[in-house]
């Protein structure tokens, strides 16, 4: 499952790297591309960051003290919450912390 902020993240991860000089202006056209290809393919489902994700998501960022939690990465975990993921992929060591902090179930209501 993937959402429009998560796919301009990407975007945006490897923009950076191209600027940085780690990754040649042709390896990141065809990897946006390729991005693009497979969300048009339907390789992922593509879900849309409707009021109640927003809300969920504020739910998160104030029940989670112990975990420095982002706007944008309480809207991933938010999604995939009130999508019934049951996993998450990602590199973010904040942002999996936090996966598994809201995961617990013990996050009041």
């Amino acid at each position: 499952m993937v959402s429009d902020l998560a796919i301009t993240e990407m975007v945006s991860a490897i923009s950076r790297r191209r600027r940085e000089g780690t990754l040649a202006a042709v390896s990141c056209a065809r990897l946006h591309r390729k991005i693009s290809a497979d969300i048009g393919d339907g390789l992922y489902i593509k879900s849309d960051l409707m009021p109640e994700v927003h809300r969920e998501a504020e739910r998160f960022l104030l029940a989670v003290d112990d975990v420095p939690l982002r706007a944008a990465d309480a809207l991933h975990l938010a999604l995939a919450s009130l999508s019934g993921a049951s996993a998450i992929v990602t590199y973010d060591l904040r942002l999996a912390q936090a996966a598994v902090r809201i995961g617990s179930n013990s996050l009041p209501q």
